[in-house]
């Protein structure tokens, strides 16, 4: 291009920079969505958890961003795994992430002790508290009852 182009644009271009800036400072403040990312969530669940708490779980679907920021701890559960991991001893309280869209009936099928803890663009994410299990006093209850046989 040669000079003389670029001076009788040079008024358009300098129109068009204030243009661009209040339809981007416009759409900011009405609402712009930002990036579907899991950072807030796995940071929320980073800060909370305490020893006893289970890794965070995404059913049926972890995304990138989740694995990114938790470094690899994050894990994809199936509603199967879900049945067979809140069996088991050992976890005081479950962190599962579910879709964003899923009722209050679906979460309540998952588990009736669901609390809704923190909500994004794609996900709910659900503390789950497990019920204290007395496994030594039934065991010593059942070793009591074998020993009266």
């Amino acid at each position: 291009m040669d000079s003389a182009r670029l001076f009788a644009m040079r008024p358009l271009l300098v129109g068009l920079v204030p243009v661009l800036l209040t339809v981007f400072v416009g759409l900011t403040t009405v609402g712009l969505k930002p990036f579907k990312t899991e950072k807030e969530l796995v940071s929320y669940y980073l800060q909370v958890r305490e020893p006893g708490d289970s890794p965070l779980l995404y059913l049926d679907d972890l995304p990138f961003s989740a694995r990114y920021y938790s470094r690899g701890t994050a894990m994809e559960i199936s509603e199967d795994d879900w049945k067979e991991l809140r069996q088991r001893d050992g976890v005081r309280r479950f962190y599962v992430a579910v879709p964003e869209d899923w009722s209050d009936r679906e979460i309540a099928v998952l588990s009736s002790s669901a609390d809704k803890v923190l909500r994004n663009r794609r996900y709910q994410l659900l503390a789950i508290e497990t019920p204290v299990r007395k496994l030594q006093s039934a065991s010593s209850a059942d070793g009591a009852l074998l020993n009266d046989s």
